[in-house]
């Protein structure tokens, strides 16, 4: 059941994402201010339809991209894989067990990316709804939150790589 809660995660941070965009698709105005500046002062509008599907498509790909890592490092060749010390963990014998820590790590980044996605959609909802349109400062927070979360997934996926255990 744990090796699966990633992919649970992945698919539950997607599904969450499509479900709060179906939610509030109504609430959006027909003219929607979907770029902002640092100021976070609207300076960038986009139809409806074109906002929604716009990010849809962006998150899919992502999502795709990320959790397909794994079925991708399965038929790349050993010396074009991006790994440290990459001879010892994709040895046969270690294979499956690396491209599975592979495969989670892309899942929690997926399923990390569609919150991410959620909450800037939700924060753009939410600046749609003032006159003029401004996003929230909470955005940076966003942000930050979401790239100190991939740098510790980085860290722990490059300590578990980095280090051969002694006598190998």
């Amino acid at each position: 059941m744990e090796k699966f809660l990633p992919l649970m995660f992945a698919v539950g941070g997607y599904g969450a994402f499509l479900a709060v965009m179906a939610a509030t698709y109504q609430q959006l105005p027909l003219r929607v201010a979907s770029h902002f500046g640092v100021d976070g002062v609207a300076n960038g509008w986009a139809s409806r339809d074109s906002y929604v599907w716009t990010l849809i498509v962006i998150l899919t790909a992502v999502t795709l991209m990320m959790a397909g890592t794994a079925a991708i490092i399965r038929i790349t060749p050993t010396n074009l894989v991006n790994l440290p010390h990459r001879e010892y963990w994709l040895a046969p014998q270690r294979r499956e067990a690396t491209i599975g820590a592979v495969e989670r790590f892309g899942f929690v980044m997926a399923g990390l990316t569609s919150l991410l996605f959620l909450a800037i959609h939700l924060l753009t909802v939410a600046a749609n709804e003032s006159q003029p349109a401004v996003l929230s400062s909470a955005v940076w927070w966003l942000l930050g939150a979401f790239l100190a979360a991939t740098g510790a997934m980085l860290f722990l996926l490059y300590r578990r790589f980095s280090r051969v255990p002694a006598g190998n």
